[in-house]
């Protein structure tokens, strides 16, 4: 199998995973009437207390050992941000591999930029 279908797979595994993971999350929160400590009309009001800084991944692997449903959409949300990120580092290492100077140099600052708006932003709005 050669890279791009191999990539292709990987990229349409992560997204199917994510949108299953999503899906699962939808089913258990109507199930069970709301996640965790919050209500349905909680979590689907307009002007809800629930945003993602209060789910940080330890607290979301916590949460689907748990069975919350809420918990289980912001793992489906890490693994639809995570794809990508993976299609770009793999996308370095053969580039890199096949010794391309110039499209391991751009995919290197596009990997760059993500993990900076991944990590360092979060960061910077916050405080």
């Amino acid at each position: 199998m050669d890279f791009e279908k191999a990539l292709e797979i990987i990229l349409r595994a992560g997204a199917l995973a994510s949108a299953a993971m999503i899906g699962v999350g939808l089913v258990l929160i109507y199930a069970f009437h709301g996640s965790g400590n919050y209500t349905i009309s909680q979590i689907a009001s307009p002007t809800s207390p629930i945003n993602s800084s209060q789910f940080p991944v330890w607290r979301v692997l916590r949460g689907v050992v748990a069975i919350h449903g809420l918990d289980y959409i912001y793992l489906g949300l890490i693994m639809l941000i995570a794809t990508p990120l993976v299609a770009v580092v793999l996308n370095l290492a053969n580039f890199v591999k096949n010794k391309n100077a110039i499209y391991t140099a751009v995919v290197a600052i596009v990997l760059l930029n993500m993990l900076f708006s991944l990590f360092v932003l979060p960061l910077l709005v916050g405080a």
